[in-house]
């Protein structure tokens, strides 16, 4: 975005003025040049990473060349089932890139006041040093290259096939074939985090 207010009125300005290069967009039909009507559209399909750019009046800028989010959210077991438009999100593949976890809820059963127990300290340092050492990961200009070994390709071929018969009718993921067709690929996903991390 480029400064273009001067003079007493500036404090009035935007905060952001959008005028990209080529390669850089705001929304999906912004990179083919089509208007829309609303002004902020939800982000259902994958993002391929381009510039983030944000200048605001009083404040100096801030770009992210390659912008990568991982993101985790604690939600009440309602909240998904409220989504407006829940079974459109869904349809669209949205929900299923998210990896979930719905562990029992334990209450009646949790430790309290002085039986519950201190932090492990050695588990607190190994979790702060396998942190640090996937943010020390080198970023250069090309992406890692993680290869499988003839064991983990050959293991991973048989996860797939067997992931893949429980997708058919009367399987065990009928009910959840969006988000279990991607299991394999999300799997490999942690292993590679995984891999890092030792």
């Amino acid at each position: 975005a480029h400064k273009i207010y001067t003079g007493p009125y500036k404090t009035d300005a935007p905060d952001i003025i959008l005028g990209y290069n080529k390669g850089y967009r705001v929304s999906w039909e912004a990179a083919i040049g089509q208007p829309t009507d609303a002004l902020f559209h939800d982000n259902k399909k994958a993002w391929s990473g381009e510039a983030i750019l944000v200048d605001r009046i009083g404040r100096p800028p801030v770009r992210v060349d390659r912008p990568a989010l991982t993101l985790a959210l604690c939600l009440q077991p309602g909240v998904i089932e409220a989504l407006p438009h829940g079974g459109a999100w869904r349809g669209e593949g949205a929900l299923a890139r998210i990896l979930w976890a719905a562990p029992p809820h334990g209450l009646g059963t949790r430790l309290t006041g002085a039986a519950v127990p201190p932090l492990d300290e050695r588990a607190t340092l190994e979790y702060d040093r396998v942190l640090r050492l996937l943010l020390d990961v080198p970023s250069g200009d090309s992406p890692h290259v993680l290869t499988l070994t003839p064991e983990a390709l050959k293991a991973l071929h048989a996860f797939e096939a067997r992931i893949e018969r429980e997708l058919a009718d009367g399987g065990r993921y009928e009910e959840v074939r969006d988000w279990a067709g991607k299991a394999v690929g999300q799997s490999v996903r942690v292993a590679a985090l995984l891999a890092l991390a030792r």
